[in-house]
C-alpha cells in the first residue's frame, strides 16, 4: 500500500515537472520574442538618426568653412 502511494505521488510530481517544464519553455519563448521586438524598435531607432545625420556636414568641415569665410571677410575688409 504504501509502495503505491509513493508510485502515484512520483507520478504527480512528474506530471508537475513537465507542466512546469512547459511553462518554462513558454516563457523562455516571450523572453525571445520580447528581446527580438526591443532590438527592432532600437535599430529603426539608430536608422532614423543615421538617416537624419546623413546630409550634415561633419563637424571638422564646418570649422574649416566657417575659419576660411572669416578669412575671407577680414581680408575684404582690410
Amino acid at each position: 500500500m504504501a509502495v503505491e502511494q509513493e508510485v502515484v505521488r512520483l507520478r504527480e510530481q512528474i506530471v508537475t515537472l513537465f507542466k512546469n517544464i512547459e511553462r518554462l519553455d513558454d516563457s523562455l519563448e516571450k523572453h525571445i520574442d520580447d528581446d527580438q521586438s526591443a532590438f527592432a524598435e532600437v535599430r529603426r531607432a539608430m536608422d532614423a538618426i543615421s538617416d537624419r545625420y546623413a546630409h550634415h556636414l561633419p563637424p571638422w568641415a564646418v570649422a574649416i568653412i566657417s575659419l576660411l569665410t572669416a578669412a575671407v571677410a577680414w581680408f575684404a575688409r582690410g
